[in-house]
């Protein structure tokens, strides 16, 4: 579940520090349930290193998923919101955010958060169409509610696959190796500077 390849600030244990993980069932008829497993990777627990907000498959200004997501869950005491899609040039994101008393401490793993689509992970784990072909499943965690950070970008990481089940979850199976081949080209330097220079462009962006 490593994503050391992601540019984080130097100040890292100042702020939160998110990593993700989803896995993958075939529901039958071009229909995909995902589960996502939210973690706070930071190195010391503090007011400011909680995480309040997961975005997922967002960046300020930016939603990537091609389809729109159905029978979205959250976890008890966590709201949701579907975001985008408000022009053609724009994909769908979903806003999960915490109650006041429900942040995620550092060093904690929250599941719960889930949803359907007709999106294949293979589709899902790789570039979107929209906004130069960034992985769908980049994200935004912020301490608290939205744009709680000292800037507006947030903690930016990359919700990585855990693995795929057949329908009725009989077996499990690697993902195809097209998307591993998408993280080792895109996860390398090349997405390094572009995680640098995202940061800078979309401080005090809103969507």
């Amino acid at each position: 579940m490593a994503i050391s390849a992601l540019s984080r600030p130097t100040a890292a244990a100042t702020a939160e520090m998110a990593a993700g993980t989803f896995t993958s069932q075939s529901l039958g008829g071009g229909e995909w349930q995902y589960d996502l497993t939210l973690s706070n990777a930071s190195p010391v627990n503090n007011a400011n290193t909680t995480i309040g907000t997961f975005w997922f498959s967002w960046a300020p200004g930016q939603e990537y998923m091609e389809a729109d997501p159905t029978n979205i869950q959250a976890p008890a005491n966590w709201t949701f919101l579907v975001t985008g899609n408000e022009n053609p040039q724009d994909g769908f994101g979903i806003q999960y955010v915490a109650m006041s008393g429900d942040l995620l401490a550092a060093g904690q793993s929250l599941s719960g958060f889930s949803f359907e689509s007709t999106e294949t992970p293979t589709q899902l784990f790789g570039p979107s169409t929209f906004f130069q072909n960034q992985i769908e499943t980049t994200s935004t965690a912020y301490t608290q509610g939205p744009f709680s950070d000292t800037t507006n970008a947030g903690d930016l990481f990359v919700v990585t696959p855990a693995g795929t089940t057949t329908s009725g979850g009989v077996s499990a199976v690697p993902l195809p190796a097209a998307s591993w081949q998408i993280l080792a080209g895109l996860f390398g330097v090349g997405l390094m500077t572009r995680v640098k220079w995202m940061r800078r462009r979309f401080v005090g962006a809103k969507s």
